[in-house]
Parts: structure tokens; C-alpha cells; sequence
């Protein structure tokens, strides 16, 4: 099964196309950058709070906590 051919572009067709793209996606970053905004979106890291990280070397359940349990 072999994908089907992209139908052709012009040279003028494609830069009017990357023309669009920097327009519409480019600017905008590169504006953001150079007024030093944070780009705050509503997203939020999902663990905020450095944790246990488990894999091979130390495999869930042999975490001791630092501090003492009463």
C-alpha cells in the first residue's frame, strides 16, 4: 500500500502558504517573546510538587519519607 502523490504547488502557492503560517502562528510567539509575557493558557503542570520518581533502580513501595512518621 503505497500513499497517493501530493497534488502540486506552485513556488507563489507555497510561500503564500508559509506566508500564512508566520502570519498567523510565528508573529504571534516571537511578539511574546520580545514584550517578555508569560504565555499563561489556563495549563498547569499536573504535579506541581516534586515527588518519588520510580523505575528499575527503585521500584514502587521502597520509598521512605524523609521526615519521621508518628
Amino acid at each position: 500500500m503505497t500513499p497517493k502523490d501530493l497534488p502540486g504547488r506552485t513556488w507563489r502557492e507555497a510561500r503564500t502558504d508559509d506566508i500564512i503560517w508566520a502570519r498567523e502562528h510565528l508573529f504571534p510567539w516571537v511578539l511574546q517573546r520580545l514584550k517578555q509575557r508569560v504565555s499563561d493558557d489556563g495549563r498547569h503542570a499536573k504535579r506541581p510538587d516534586p515527588g518519588p520518581v520510580f523505575g528499575a533502580w527503585m521500584p514502587p513501595g521502597t520509598f521512605v519519607e524523609n521526615e519521621p512518621q508518628s
